[in-house]
């Protein structure tokens, strides 16, 4: 984990070290207050590359994570085996080992996003676009059925 990612996901947690046994800290009186230092980037990070075989999932929000998780595991896919990336993350990172990409509200430049709901094969990747999780959880055009049977196209289910 690197440490950008590590600021992002315990921005908000309490975290404490443990002592192992035979080890001994010293006695501090009281805990100190440790303002985060912000960086600004000069340059575009490019993260590690998904694992062969992998499911790259993009969405415009990260609200509807039970939906998400809901979706993942209709068509075999743990939380913890597919790279998850929110809003315009994408653009940094190489997507050129996932095997499938599915993008929901998110816009990729170079693919027709008006084929919503439509697997098509660029450069031997699966990949569906679709409507943002809260469309598709609203129903309004039969957005689940559109995108269950997309799925079982993608990840070839009958």
């Amino acid at each position: 984990m690197n440490k950008q990612l590590a600021s992002y996901l315990f921005s908000n947690e309490t975290l404490f070290l443990l002592k192992e046994q035979g080890e001994s800290l010293p006695k501090t009186e009281a805990p100190t207050t440790v303002s985060p230092k912000i960086e600004t980037p000069t340059a575009p990070v490019v993260m590690s590359k998904p694992k062969s075989g992998d499911t790259v999932v993009i969405t415009s929000d990260s609200h509807h994570r039970d939906f998400l998780e809901k979706i993942m595991s209709a068509v075999g896919v743990n939380m913890n085996d597919l790279h998850l990336m929110v809003g315009q993350e994408w653009k940094n990172f190489d997507l050129k080992a996932a095997q499938r990409l599915i993008s929901f509200g998110v816009p990729i430049p170079k693919l027709d996003s008006s084929n919503k709901y439509q697997v098509f094969v660029v450069s031997g990747k699966k990949i569906l676009i679709g409507d943002s999780l809260a469309q598709i959880q609203a129903n309004q055009a039969n957005e689940k059925r559109l995108l269950w049977n997309a799925l079982k196209q993608m990840f070839e289910l009958s």
